[in-house]
């Protein structure tokens, strides 16, 4: 652990393994529990990004994801479901889609809240109009050719960029 880190117990990847190890062991319970929850919360930048997101700020990315590429707009999650609605009421099994439909109106009142608890970071992040790429660059076509919505848990991403990828002129 660095001197400029005594006060502060956030353990620096750059210090080793071992090091790593035994500066994790010496920490007590609470705190090591804390460091994992970190480690594992997902990116901090990413985070305050989603929640100007949530307050209606969204902000064109690209996400890396266990090596796929999306590019989009970062979205509220009260956008991500009215696109859902939107979605599913154009379905051609209009009993399932009715269904659907239904069900995500009745948990609405719930997405009119903040998404995440005082003190804990949001979970989910929203892109609209987003793109999947392909090895070779290429944008993958949607099944219904509409622009998609895309929902995925923050933690999950690896990287991301701010702006959207688009093709060289």
């Amino acid at each position: 652990m660095s001197d400029t880190n005594k006060d502060n117990p956030t353990i620096e990847a750059e210090d080793g393994a071992d090091e790593y190890r035994d500066a994790m062991n010496k920490l007590p319970l609470e705190e090591r529990q804390a460091q994992v929850d970190r480690m594992f919360a997902g990116d901090f930048l990413l985070t305050e990004l989603v929640d100007l997101a949530n307050s209606g700020v969204g902000l064109q990315v690209t996400l890396s994801v266990r090596g796929q590429l999306i590019t989009g707009r970062l979205t509220s999650s009260q956008e991500f479901f009215d696109h859902t609605v939107r979605i599913l009421g154009k379905g051609t099994d209009k009993e399932l889609a009715d269904a659907l439909v239904s069900r995500i109106e009745e948990i609405r009142p719930k997405l009119n809240t903040p998404q995440r608890i005082p003190g804990l970071p949001p979970i989910f992040i929203h892109l609209a109009d987003a793109r999947y790429l392909s090895e070779a660059g290429e944008y993958l076509p949607s099944l219904s050719g509409e622009p998609l919505t895309w929902r995925g848990k923050i933690a999950s991403v690896d990287g991301f960029s701010l702006g959207q990828i688009t093709r060289a002129p």
